[in-house]
């Protein structure tokens, strides 16, 4: 079923206000944290944990996560703020595009995310994230790999190729 061309127009526009909502809220973080002498950049994973060839890797799949945890991202940190709102006019079309299709409830793909500790961080889905910050959305779909400090990694005592093995919890972080 097609959408009429006036509903297609004023999700448009509302697409454009929401933007222009997002960036408003940026400028605002930006001035707040400055008063406040704290930053306004995205945490960046590659500087949180400096060598990541030191954890095991783990995929869980697809998860409900609480947007209240995802606080950084593998390499966006020049586009989003702390609080992925988009920092420049340069990814506005894709912004918009994100969020008419949100507001035409389309589903959207989930996001992926590495999850050190109890923190996420955003490997691909940073526009779809902001779009759901702005919109006040608690939880969103993503894919999550977790990375697990090596000193989790032990040797199988019975094993004779003492190959590693991951002992952690079966159970999902997510």
């Amino acid at each position: 079923m097609d959408t009429p061309e006036y509903l297609e127009r004023f999700y448009e526009s509302s697409a454009v206000m929401s933007f222009e909502k997002a960036r408003q809220r940026a400028a605002r973080g930006r001035w707040i944290r400055a008063l406040r002498r704290r930053t306004n950049r995205l945490a960046v994973l590659r500087k949180d944990v400096r060598d990541t060839t030191r954890f095991l890797r783990r995929e869980w799949g697809v998860c409900s996560v609480p947007v209240r945890l995802i606080t950084g991202t593998l390499d966006r940190e020049a586009d989003f703020d702390r609080a992925f709102m988009p920092r420049h006019r340069k990814s506005r079309h894709r912004w918009m595009q994100i969020d008419y299709a949100y507001q035409l409830d389309v589903g959207l793909p989930p996001i992926d995310l590495i999850k050190v500790g109890d923190l996420y961080y955003v490997s691909d889905g940073h526009h779809r994230l902001s779009v759901a910050r702005l919109h006040g959305q608690q939880f969103i779909d993503a894919n999550v790999v977790e990375l697990v400090p090596n000193e989790y990694r032990s040797r199988d005592a019975a094993s004779s190729d003492m190959s590693p093995v991951l002992r952690l919890p079966a159970t999902r972080p997510c």
